[in-house]
């Protein structure tokens, strides 16, 4: 019987000690220009050659266990580092609805409904030279499009993910 109780409390104290479970929704949506001039001259009246990127807004969700005091922290984009600003999401399913076509609105669950705490991760600013990461930390962040850093209990903690979801594009005013 005592065999029993040791075995038991020493699964809960391991379980206690590791990390909790954060699972990562991760979507782009590229915002397409309105009127975009077809020739651009500069002061001389040369033709200039102008290539715009377009706009990319990032939804980023994380999702874990209400009980758990989790901070996130940075996020890496494309092998880009990014400051975060997070905000918690109240009620879920989280869905993003896109008017193109407004006879028939496109509509894709982001995050399903859930008990669990979600929240959101935008980047905010440019993207910002941080300085050389660790090896482990580099390879993760090459062979993913999207590496979010998060701390748990004092300790850091990094999830990869490996192809950011791609939704329609929608258009710019």
């Amino acid at each position: 019987m005592k065999n029993l109780w040791f075995l038991f409390w020493l699964a809960i104290s391991g379980s206690a000690m590791g990390q909790p479970s954060v699972k990562i929704h991760a979507y782009s949506q590229v915002m397409m220009p309105g009127t975009v001039p077809k020739d651009v001259t500069d002061e001389n009246g040369n033709l200039v050659n102008v290539k715009r990127e377009l706009p990319v807004n990032y939804y980023i969700y994380a999702v874990h266990v209400v009980s758990a005091k989790i901070s996130f922290s940075e996020v890496w984009i494309n092998g880009k580092y990014y400051k975060i600003q997070t905000n918690h999401v109240d009620t879920t399913p989280v869905v993003n609805i896109n008017y193109n076509i407004p006879d028939n609105p496109v509509k894709v669950v982001l995050v399903p409904a859930t008990k669990l705490r979600v929240v959101s991760i935008a980047p905010v600013d440019s993207p910002v030279n941080k300085m050389n990461p660790e090896t482990w930390l580099r390879n993760m962040i090459e062979h993913s499009e999207l590496v979010v850093c998060y701390i748990y209990r004092g300790k850091k903690y990094y999830i990869g993910v490996k192809k950011i979801k791609k939704l329609q594009p929608v258009a710019g005013i």
